[in-house]
């Protein structure tokens, strides 16, 4: 996640000894050229069962919130320490997928599909509505505007035009979508993987009616995040090898 063109945040989870693995979170001040590891046992994640970060989202240099396998966090320090939040979820749910359409309002996923959002940067939460598919299916969410939201899925994509509350899946019975991530309501990429395994990158100028194929430097395997660099005019796909493409807009 980028706060602006230099300063970034990093997060996934790091394997010790025993096997269990630990959260982490790097920072950069310079774009990307360097990275320094902020923490690595983050206060209140717990010892002995295993973590990873899954969504980032700063609101400035010291305050944010990082979804995990294990719950919702909050800091307010830039990282040094954080504090539980999961409790502000309606029922304790556990999220699955986060996104923030600014600096104030975002939405989770749960595990059973349902929709929460939030207007003041996570300290409340309340319940949209839900996605009527396993929530196996559901493997990303992007919101190109407060209107129109995206979920990605096995046969698809699910596609909202009234804040996440009516779901239509436009269905394609040879790809999933990976990964989407959307400029504007027009402007948005995609990264779709055929029946075979193999994975391409598509452009859409029509807010998802039509995909274009894009012309990538290297093959790339599965896309695991997919974001647009407002700062920087362009999308970045990062594969589960660490492959890193980004495309001009």
């Amino acid at each position: 996640f980028f706060l602006d063109r230099y300063i970034g945040f990093l997060g996934g989870g790091i394997r010790n000894f025993g096997g269990i693995e630990r959260p982490v979170i790097f920072k950069t001040t310079d774009g990307g050229e360097n990275w320094e590891r902020l923490i690595r046992f983050p206060v209140g994640f717990g010892f002995g069962q295993s973590d990873r970060i899954k969504e980032i989202q700063f609101f400035n240099s010291r305050k944010g919130i990082v979804l995990t396998t294990r719950g919702l966090f909050q800091t307010d320090d830039g990282g040094s320490n954080w504090t539980n939040i999961s409790e502000r979820l309606p029922n304790n749910s556990g999220g699955i997928l986060m996104e923030f359409v600014n600096n104030t309002t975002g939405f989770i996923f749960d595990e059973q599909g349902k929709l929460f959002k939030t207007y003041n940067q996570g300290n409340s939460w309340f319940e949209v509505n839900s996605i009527n598919a396993p929530n196996s299916e559901i493997s990303c969410i992007s919101a190109s505007s407060f209107e129109k939201l995206y979920a990605c899925a096995e046969n698809g994509y699910w596609k909202s035009e009234d804040n996440g509350h009516i779901w239509i899946l436009n269905s394609s019975n040879q790809a999933k979508f990976d990964a989407i991530a959307f400029k504007d309501d027009e402007l948005g990429f995609a990264a779709i993987s055929s029946s075979s395994g193999n994975v391409s990158l598509f452009r859409t100028q029509n807010g998802g009616v039509q995909w274009v194929p894009e012309q990538i430097p290297t093959p790339i395997n599965e896309v695991v995040e997919m974001t647009y660099l407002q700062s920087l005019k362009r999308v970045v796909a990062i594969s589960r090898d660490g492959t890193v493409i980004g495309l001009e807009d």
